[in-house]
């Protein structure tokens, strides 16, 4: 799947590529363990990310994906009431110097 994080001010956010995995069973108390990584998935580069642009200033009839940047997420989902119990979400991107969020 296709998501945004706001990991820099841009009025388009930076879209990463991420493939999550939802385990079938439930753990000893009950929660959905589900997980994700992915890459960065976006047209622009790093010098249009540093200047704020909304999209790639190079047209290129074979888009060349940028992939300098990482997701990881881990979050836990109560088996019952389907609210997340914990969440884990680290995202960077390259820039000048590698910028990243944990939360």
């Amino acid at each position: 799947m296709i998501e945004t994080f706001p990991i820099i001010s841009n009025v388009i956010e930076p879209r990463y590529k991420i493939e999550v995995e939802i385990d079938p069973l439930k753990d000893e108390y009950h929660l959905v363990n589900i997980s994700g990584t992915g890459k960065l998935f976006d047209e622009r580069s790093q010098y249009d990310f540093i200047n704020g642009a909304p999209f790639s200033l190079i047209i290129e009839e074979n888009t060349v994906m940028n992939d300098d940047g990482n997701f990881r997420i881990q979050y836990f989902l109560n088996g019952e009431t389907q609210l997340s119990e914990s969440l884990y979400l680290e995202c960077d991107i390259n820039l000048e110097k590698r910028k990243k969020y944990q939360l």
